[in-house]
């Protein structure tokens, strides 16, 4: 088990999937050459994006969110056994999942009697002035100048992003934000231009947006209006 040192980000009482993103891409990246990952090293060093990329239609990586967590958490590498056995106890909060190997990378909280050894801290955040600068182009997408960023604040602008676009096209609504498929990428250290493109709907629920930077595709978004089970 790999313990996570999360903030709660404003108000909320979960931990928000712009930490827990980065944090699972982190312990990946650092396990891509041992035993956990016998196969090729994960494409995610911090670098330029390179012309050899994927398209974000045919990802490397897929995170997807399975509930709300308002206990510490911690990262473990599983089997497809294993994982089978935590989607069975509903103990998931997030999933990676290689292309290639058959090893998943999930969160999991941490049992009651453990939640002493890890307290939460709590940071200030406004989602809305991430992207208080974002304009909209004449096709509908949603574009924002963004500076040189960390990966948490990448992830931020984007998801804040994603949910003014939705807002605009559906009506206002309180989005969860469920799976991320990136494609075999470098993610950004420059500054440059995010936009999103709305692309599709799936079962009427989820909605389907693709990320790109200087456009480039980066990413595949999926948000849906149904809630996440919270413990």
């Amino acid at each position: 088990m790999i313990p996570l040192e999360l903030p709660f980000k404003g108000k909320r009482t979960y931990f928000h999937g712009t930490d827990l993103l980065p944090a699972l891409l982190h312990v990946a990246s650092s396990s891509a050459s041992s035993a956990d990952v016998a196969q090729a090293p994960l494409p995610l060093t911090i670098g330029a994006q390179t012309a050899s990329a994927q398209t974000a239609s045919t990802p490397t990586i897929s995170v997807q969110f399975h509930r709300l967590a308002t206990r510490p958490v911690q990262a473990k590498w599983v089997d497809g056994e294993e994982l089978q056995a935590l989607r069975a106890a509903d103990a998931l909060v997030a999933l990676l999942s290689l292309r290639a190997p058959d090893r998943h990378l999930v969160i999991l909280e941490q049992a009651q009697t453990e939640q002493a050894r890890m307290p939460i801290t709590r940071v200030d955040w406004d989602e809305a002035a991430t992207v208080r600068n974002a304009q909209c182009t004449t096709d509908g997408n949603w574009q924002l100048a963004v500076p040189q960023v960390s990966l948490v604040s990448l992830f931020e602008h984007m998801i804040a992003l994603n949910k003014q676009l939705l807002n605009t096209q559906f009506g206002p609504h309180d989005w969860l934000w469920a799976r991320v498929d990136l494609p075999q990428w470098r993610a950004p250290n420059r500054a440059g231009t995010l936009e999103i493109a709305y692309l599709r709907q799936i079962r009427g629920s989820v909605f389907v947006s693709e990320v790109r930077f200087d456009t480039v595709p980066i990413a595949s978004i999926y948000f849906s209006k149904k809630p996440l089970t919270q413990s």
